[in-house]
């Protein structure tokens, strides 16, 4: 799954599987219904000791506990999707999180829709439709138009080698990701595109370093700015072997 930014960097996510997802939503069902056990457990030993001897609370508890039991098994989801940034317990153990289509994070509103027909997608359409999609979306992924990802956890070396002054510098991995990328990509950008992409990363890296007080490269020129900023390295030249006449 490929997803351009607005600065013109194209960023490959990873869709998540059947398997990887399943087993997040067990995980997420077993810690779910192991508190919810123990809700019910105390409710009841509270209904038969105390609510017994008032008929009219009683009743009311039957009423109010399913209630409470749905929007506690929607809002599980809902509720750590959004806070957790598209994560759960589940996806966060297994390494998963749910983005929206442009790999902008999930707001409130498309955790909530994508939750809403969690429970027609476990009637089966849901499967099928994480088999049939290109990025294995099931119906409320569809409609809230969002896709589950794998969260890879490179080290830096693994981006661009050899790496040089990233940590001297203090850039967060996510920051050192996008100039990494831009380094390895310009060579296919369109010379006005690579420059105006080159300004702006140079510009908005120069201008957040200073304000966390960390010594900036004296780089004039924003392309070898961002080389010295990663400690990226041209691969040498290879050497030519010099010949004599005999």
């Amino acid at each position: 799954m490929l997803v351009a930014t607005p600065e013109v960097v194209r960023l490959r996510l990873e869709a998540a599987g059947l398997g990887s997802r399943g087993l997040a939503y067990l995980i997420d069902l077993g810690i779910k219904y192991g508190i919810v056990a123990q809700v019910v457990f105390i409710l009841e030993a509270l209904r038969l000791n105390v609510l017994a001897e008032l008929p009219t609370l009683s009743t009311i508890g039957l009423i109010v506990l399913p209630l409470v039991l749905f929007f506690y098994q929607w809002g599980y989801f809902v509720v750590f999707e959004y806070v957790w940034h598209g994560q759960t317990p589940g996806k966060r153990i297994m390494r998963l999180r749910v983005v929206q289509e442009t790999g902008h994070p999930v707001t409130l509103w498309e955790a909530a829709i994508r939750n809403l027909t969690r429970y027609v997608d476990l009637l089966g359409p849901g499967p099928v439709a994480m088999v049939l999609t290109r990025n294995c979306q099931r119906l409320g992924d569809m409609a809230s138009g969002t896709v589950v990802i794998k969260e890879k956890r490179d080290s830096l070396e693994d981006i661009v080698p050899p790496i040089g002054g990233a940590e001297g510098y203090g850039l967060e991995a996510e920051e050192f990701e996008i100039v990494a990328d831009f380094l390895r990509r310009r060579e296919t950008l369109a010379p006005e595109n690579r420059k105006r992409l080159a300004v702006r990363l140079a510009s908005d890296l120069r201008r957040i370093l200073e304000q966390r007080s960390v010594l900036v490269p004296q780089e004039t020129d924003d392309e070898r700015f961002l080389e010295e900023l990663v400690g990226f390295q041209q691969a040498p030249e290879p050497k030519q072997e010099r010949t004599t006449q005999k």
